[in-house]
């Protein structure tokens, strides 16, 4: 899956910016005490997305059916934030919700068909 996420995200940003954001990944359950960051792991057929914020709560699981489904959930955090960047630097063009929302479809487009679709 790891290799799926570099590749997916390298359509989008540049490796530094995916070291950075991999550097917060772990692919397993995260358990009592664990870091801060995002947490995808494979239960039998179903996945599983969570993130554990600073203070070490986390939030709720995401459970799909599908490693696509699953790597949506990251998508969509990745390219929120980018989406964010750029609506920021581009705000004097328009409303900034506006640029923010077409920029992200744009960002999943590029990464594939699939997560702009859903």
């Amino acid at each position: 899956m790891e290799s799926v996420i570099y590749q997916d995200l390298g359509r989008i940003i540049s490796s530094n910016e995916i070291n950075k954001i991999m550097a917060a990944v772990h692919f397993s359950e995260p358990g009592l005490g664990s870091e801060p960051g995002i947490f995808i792991w494979q239960d039998g057929s179903r996945f599983y997305y969570s993130e554990i914020d600073e203070r070490g709560r986390q939030s709720e699981s995401i459970e799909k059916e599908t490693k696509e489904e699953i790597l949506y959930e990251l998508y969509s955090v990745v390219t929120l934030n980018k989406a964010m960047e750029y609506a920021s630097l581009h705000k004097s063009e328009g409303d900034f919700r506006t640029i923010m929302f077409d920029k992200q479809l744009e960002l999943m487009k590029a990464i594939d068909d699939f997560y702009y679709a859903m």
